[in-house]
């Protein structure tokens, strides 16, 4: 409990059957002020670009509304990777 500065999910959470549970999880181990990066594929050409092991892409809106929705996490960064990886990044600050 509030023992990690950092936690990163890169490619992880459009594969998580709730990812409701592992938020709040990531609230629970960061410490005041630390920060959270989540990097996942953009939603897009209206289904999933992996639909045999993504359960659920993301729009931006959603991701931020998500993680938003996080008790002690609030979003304080989105960005977008471009070019053939379409990622969307948020960073969360543990408040």
């Amino acid at each position: 409990t509030e023992s990690v500065d950092a936690v990163t999910l890169f490619d992880v959470i459009e594969h998580l059957a709730n990812p409701n549970v592992i938020l709040r999880e990531i609230s629970r181990v960061l410490k005041p002020g630390g920060k959270a990066l989540i990097v996942t594929p953009s939603w897009q050409f209206g289904g999933s670009s992996d639909a045999v092991y993504h359960g659920f892409e993301y729009t931006m809106e959603e991701l931020v509304r998500q993680v938003g929705a996080t008790p002690g996490l609030t979003v304080v960064h989105t960005g977008q990777i471009t070019g053939v990886y379409r990622d969307l990044v948020i960073v969360a600050l543990k408040g």
